[in-house]
């Protein structure tokens, strides 16, 4: 999963297997930030510090180019590969602690899933 956060939304692509360039497999989701922040913080541990994080880097102009992997597991070197491959022309990849990369792919995921 990828999220990108940006003003009042967060973007989410997300893929059951490894995502690639023009790869129908990956589905794409707006979610409202304001509510994705309300549920990591009601988490315990990492949530608010990833609430945090993400109202920053939604604010921040400089930060506003990034998208972030998230993906939980997490397996770096290629799931990361994957993402640019699928990503390519895109913006950056910032970087996440794990821990807070694993409480926002939870809390977007149940998202995703309450909205379809």
């Amino acid at each position: 999963m990828v999220v990108k956060p940006s003003g009042e939304t967060i973007d989410v692509h997300f893929s059951m297997s490894s995502p690639a360039e023009a790869s129908e497999a990956v589905g794409h989701r707006t979610l409202n930030l304001n509510k994705v922040c309300r549920a990591l913080e009601a988490t315990s541990g990492e949530g608010k510090e990833a609430s945090k994080q993400l109202q920053r880097h939604a604010r921040t102009t400089l930060s506003g180019n990034h998208q972030f992997l998230v993906d939980h597991p997490m397996r770096p070197l290629e799931t990361q590969t994957s993402w640019m491959s699928f990503c390519k022309n895109s913006e950056s990849f910032g970087a996440l602690d794990s821990p807070i990369a694993k409480v926002i792919n939870k809390v977007c995921t149940q998202q995703i899933h309450d909205r379809s």
